[in-house]
């Protein structure tokens, strides 16, 4: 029997990065019970092999899942900030916790294929097939497909900010799409910072400045500036639509902060 509570964050995360509040135990608490709403999308992660055990006991993919929760938990908050309805924010929370749950089967399909894409495109189909199967509905899956992939960074999400109106479902999309692009496993965002050139780097700046660092051949063939481009667009995209939510300009760099502090302030109800 695999214990859910077992897939959250590490309890001492916020407490050390909050001044000691809140604490690891109200950190585990609030983990826990958010991963136990969320418990049909992470039985999907047991079903892709993400919880078997090492030798050692320990869950080698096990950090895929404190991921995918973390994101579940920023959607939480950003729905909110969004004014989704209680059902749309539900099925962004669910897309959130099931985004990542294939990827050790997606890692396992495409490693060493002499044909990349044809690889990714068996591994999303695979995912999806298992999803419906477990009877998630469509507009989950659609709204998971924001998250890292090629085509929701080079085709849907540059077709969405193109439009004049969006539905709360694309809102919705594009919200996951953001989250993902800053999310750094299940870290903390760092607070903004502003260089000696005066350039303002937030997190969502960070991670691409590591992306581009760590996959070379992909900053030199123009993919991480594209993702780049489209995630800075989508950022200042969701600002526009908080600051008419709220009635007051929001700064587009301050929002992965702004998500985190309400995320700190609903663990410390628990």
């Amino acid at each position: 029997m695999h214990n859910l509570a077992e897939s959250t964050i590490v309890p001492d995360m916020a407490a050390e990065q909050c001044g000691g509040k809140p604490s690891p135990e109200q950190v585990y608490r609030y983990f826990s019970k958010l991963g136990l709403e969320l418990r049909r999308a992470f039985k999907m992660h047991a079903v892709a092999g993400l919880w078997e055990r090492t030798p050692e006991y320990k869950r080698d993919w096990g950090n895929v899942s404190e991921h995918c929760l973390v994101e579940a938990a920023r959607a939480d908050v950003l729905s909110d900030l969004l004014s989704f309805s209680s059902g749309l924010k539900g099925y962004l929370r669910m897309a959130a916790a099931v985004s990542d749950y294939f990827k050790r089967r997606e890692k396992e399909i495409t490693r060493g294929s002499s044909d990349p894409e044809k690889a990714f495109a068996r591994a999303e189909a695979e995912s999806h097939q298992l999803l419906k199967e477990a009877g998630f509905s469509d507009r989950i899956i659609y709204l998971a497909d924001s998250t890292g992939t090629v085509e929701s960074i080079l085709k849907v999400a540059p077709d969405l900010l193109e439009k004049e109106n969006l539905t709360d479902e694309e809102i919705a999309y594009l919200a996951l799409h953001y989250i993902d692009d800053y999310t750094v496993g299940s870290d903390w965002v760092t607070p903004v910072e502003i260089l000696s050139d005066g350039t303002v780097k937030n997190a969502f700046d960070k991670r691409m400045d590591d992306l581009d660092k760590r996959y070379p051949d992909l900053k030199a063939s123009g993919f991480n500036d594209k993702q780049r481009n489209v995630g800075f667009q989508v950022e200042k995209r969701l600002a526009e639509i908080i600051s008419q939510k709220i009635g007051e300009a929001l700064d587009p760099k301050q929002i992965p902060e702004m998500i985190d502090q309400e995320i700190v302030r609903r663990i410390q109800l628990h």
